[in-house]
Parts: C-alpha cells; sequence; structure tokens
C-alpha cells in the first residue's frame, strides 16, 4: 500500500490501482479496513481473516494474490465440498465478483463472511476519489517520461558510441600509418601491440551498450565466483591439513601406546621367562640334593 494521506485515502488509492497486483496481505488488511466491528460487522475477526488468508496462500502457487480454476477448486474441496465438478465450477462464477476467472482473497473473504462485493469495492464518502484519480494519472504520466527520458538517454549514448567508435577507427588508422615508418625492435613492438588491442577490440565490437555493460557485469560476477570458489578451496584445504595433522597426531598417540604395550609385554615375557629358568635351575638343585642325600643314605646302610 502507498504512503501519504489519511489511511482512508491510502486504502481507496490501493483499490483504484487497477494495474497493480495486490498481495494477499494487503488484501487482508483491506477487508479488514471496511468491515470491522466499527463498522457493526462483529462477524468479521481479525484471527479468522487471518486464518483464511494463511489457507489461500497454500493454494496461490505464483504469490499473485489470485487463484486460478484449478487452484480455487483444490481450495474448495480442500475445505470439504461435496459437491461435483459441475457445481463447484457454478459455484466459483458466483464466487467471481469481476468474471476474470480468477478468485482473489478479496473475493474468498467476501463469499465467507456473506459480505456486499458493492460495499466492498466502493471508496468511502469522505474520500476525493476524482483526486485520487489524479493523482494516479499523474503518477503513470511521470513514469512514462521517465520512460522516454530513459529512452533518450540510450539513443545519446548509442550516438556517443559511435562516435568513439569512429575515432577509434581513425586513430588505428594513424597508429598504422605510422607502424609502416617504423623498423626493427620497434615496429614488432608496435605490431604486437595492435594485435593485443584489436583481439581486445574483437571481443566487444558486436555488442551494444546494454550487452557491454551486461558482458561487464558477468565478467564481475565471474570473477567474484572464482574468488569464492579460491576462498572455499583455501578453506578446504586447510580444513583437510588440519584433519590430516590431527589423523596423525592419533596414530603417533595410538603408535606410542602400541610401542608401550609391546615395550611392557616383552618385559613381561623375558621377567616370566626369567622366573620359570630360575624355578627350574631350583627344581634341578633340588632334585640333585635329593638323589645326593638318598645316596648318602644307602651309603650309611650298607
Amino acid at each position: 500500500m502507498t504512503d501519504g494521506g489519511s489511511i482512508t485515502a491510502k486504502w481507496a488509492k490501493w483499490l483504484l490501482q487497477e494495474d497493480v497486483d495486490k498481495s494477499i496481505d494487503d488484501q487482508a488488511e483491506y477487508f479488514l479496513f471496511k468491515f470491522n466491528s466499527a463498522s457493526g460487522d462483529e462477524d468479521v475477526t481479525r484471527s479468522k481473516v487471518l486464518e483464511l488468508k494463511e489457507e489461500f496462500s497454500k493454494f496461490d502457487d505464483k504469490k499473485k494474490g489470485e487463484l486460478e480454476v484449478d487452484q480455487a477448486m483444490r481450495l474448495l474441496e480442500a475445505r470439504h465440498e461435496t459437491k461435483t465438478y459441475t457445481e463447484l465450477r457454478e459455484l466459483l462464477k458466483s464466487i467471481d465478483q469481476n468474471s476474470n476467472n480468477l478468485l482473489s482473497l478479496l473475493e474468498w473473504l467476501c463469499a465467507f463472511f456473506n459480505k456486499s462485493w458493492e460495499t466492498l469495492t466502493t471508496p468511502d464518502a469522505e474520500v476525493d476519489v476524482e483526486a485520487i484519480k489524479a493523482e494516479l494519472m499523474a503518477e503513470a504520466k511521470k513514469k512514462e517520461e521517465e520512460a522516454q527520458a530513459a529512452e533518450l538517454e540510450y539513443q545519446r549514448a548509442r550516438v556517443q558510441s559511435m562516435a568513439v567508435k569512429e575515432a577509434s577507427a581513425a586513430a588505428k588508422q594513424a597508429k598504422l600509418e605510422a607502424e609502416k615508418e617504423m623498423t626493427g625492435v620497434k615496429k614488432a613492438n608496435a605490431f604486437f601491440t595492435r594485435i593485443a588491442e584489436e583481439s581486445q577490440e574483437d571481443a566487444n565490437s558486436n555488442m551494444t551498450i546494454e550487452q557491454q555493460v551486461k558482458h561487464e557485469a558477468a565478467l564481475r560476477k565471474e570473477k567474484k565466483r572464482i574468488k569464492e570458489q579460491e576462498e572455499l578451496a583455501r578453506k578446504e584445504r586447510e580444513e583437510a591439513e588440519i584433519k590430516a595433522a590431527q589423523i596423525a597426531e592419533e596414530e603417533l598417540k595410538k603408535a606410542g601406546v602400541e610401542k608401550e604395550k609391546a615395550y611392557e609385554d616383552e618385559k613381561a615375557k623375558v621377567a616370566a621367562e626369567e622366573e620359570a629358568k630360575k624355578q627350574k635351575e631350583a627344581d634341578e638343585r633340588a632334585a640333585s640334593r635329593a638323589r645326593l642325600k638318598e645316596r648318602m643314605k644307602m651309603f650309611e646302610q650298607n
């Protein structure tokens, strides 16, 4: 909704702007402005209107503030209207107050609350309709003048561009004539410089001013994209390096733990072997003493 003036005048201007798409938010607010408790419409509550607006928006795929026939049919079906296809079409025709084969939220709210379309679309008595129409016509004229000024500026720029091209062609011819008089390294440098300049000119020669502007914008966009990709690659590389370092550190820790375990296992194994060896030697000495003692006993008996 446009700014300026009283709220009543604002809504009247909004209503009279036929060439402007009316959002469902504005439609809901306008309906609440026209029908409310102050105007004696106690049945119209903000909560119910907003609820119906949200339901309506689910079928407004193009966000135009109006439903096409198939979308409107789906809305009615979602509300469990148990009617045949023909009956639904007839119902839509009766709701479609301006007969444009589209269902606006305002039309839907009028049908739901059983409100007068004429009352809804008639500006309030205190509004100066003619003044608003004159204001809208002035705004339309201003837009038309701005469009004409833009077209004149384009034509001026086009003529200027042609003059620049002609001057550039004359300068190029002068350089070519001067190059013919050169010799040796100086002539070679002039030749390669000219070839480089012509290559750049060829890239832009068939472009209009608008195309050149778009081309330059595309180049800037591409440079930005490349820079973003490079930055992303740099971040990914840094993250990969950090992750690799973490993995390496974990591997080192794991290797250290395994090394310590192997060391302790080997140490325990050697200790066990030493203990077994000592035990074996002790057993052998005990057995040897027992045999010696047995022989001594036999010798004493003899």
